[in-house]
């Protein structure tokens, strides 16, 4: 469980209030796929942010960055 889940009274959006945008987060666009994915692993597992979120940004399929996270977790 994340640190941030702990207390299920706060909302989300309060829990995450300082996390970086997703702009920063992919903020280099890279051909490294290694490095993308472990920025999505970081995205969704650290800053909380939903496969959905990170899948619209990227432009990619929320199930493709599920994979991409079981595979670097």
């Amino acid at each position: 469980m994340r640190k941030n889940e702990t207390i299920k009274e706060i909302p989300r959006y309060q829990r995450y209030a300082g996390r970086p945008l997703l702009t920063e987060i992919f903020k280099e666009e890279t051909t490294n796929k290694d490095k993308r994915n472990k920025e999505i692993y970081n995205a969704h597992m650290k800053f909380g942010y939903t496969l959905k979120e990170i899948a619209y940004y990227l432009g990619i399929h929320y199930t493709t960055v599920s994979k991409v996270i079981k595979e670097v977790g």
